[in-house]
């Protein structure tokens, strides 16, 4: 890390009594805190999230709390993450009013350790729910299937993610910091690899990236 990142961050640290956010997909964000997925379907963020969700569940007390009105969600993969199902809710709102109010309610909840919902490209309640999730003392994490967005919307971290199939059981994630509170790590990029059979998530190591190409040129 860049010795004059750090000492930037040890100073804002004093102007704030927030964690200053690390953005590290594999890791859980402070409590209270808002974190979006955005980009095409399809494109890994839930399972990138599992390992997070395992992490907090397994530190804390509380529920996972899902908001899942299409009913898309399937908890058995959640399982094969080593997940507890017994900690798990799926709520299954039947308008988009009842979506919002199941959203908030959860992340307001001392009871719910993390919130996970899916919301439309442009929704307007990032900022109630923000404040909803810092009562809480959880983490909540929405996902979006399209990557147009508003800045200053109240989410403490943003992510764009693209995926590509690396194999049979593997999967290749690409995810970048499209905003992170503080704008220290933003444009970061993490490419990630997605181990459903053995339930893990790594970062493809940086030498291996840079290999790529000579074995696509036959060197």
């Amino acid at each position: 890390m860049n010795p004059q990142i750090e000492q930037l961050k040890r100073k804002l640290c004093h102007l704030t009594d927030r964690p200053l956010l690390e953005a590290d997909p594999r890791q859980p964000p402070p409590a209270g805190s808002l974190v979006e997925w955005c980009g095409p379907a399809g494109n890994g963020a839930a399972s990138a999230n599992l390992p997070v969700v395992r992490q907090i569940l397994a530190s804390r007390p509380g529920l996972w709390a899902v908001v899942d009105p299409t009913g898309e969600f399937h908890p058995l993969a959640a399982w094969g993450w080593g997940i507890p199902l017994e900690r798990l809710v799926v709520i299954s709102p039947q308008s988009p009013a009842d979506h919002d109010w199941a959203v908030e309610h959860s992340l307001r909840s001392s009871a719910v350790a993390v919130t996970w919902c899916w919301i439309e490209p442009h929704h307007h309640q990032l900022r109630r729910w923000k404040r909803a999730v810092e009562i809480g003392g959880g983490l909540g994490v929405l996902f979006r299937t399209n990557e147009a967005r508003n800045t200053g919307t109240g989410v403490d971290l943003r992510w764009c993610a693209s995926l590509e199939e690396a194999g049979l059981e593997d999967r290749s994630l690409k995810a970048r910091v499209d905003y992170c509170r503080g704008n220290l790590l933003q444009g970061r990029t993490f490419d990630l690899q997605v181990h459903d059979a053995e339930g893990d998530l790594s970062v493809v190591p940086e030498l291996a990236r840079s290999a790529d190409p000579l074995r696509a040129s036959g060197a």
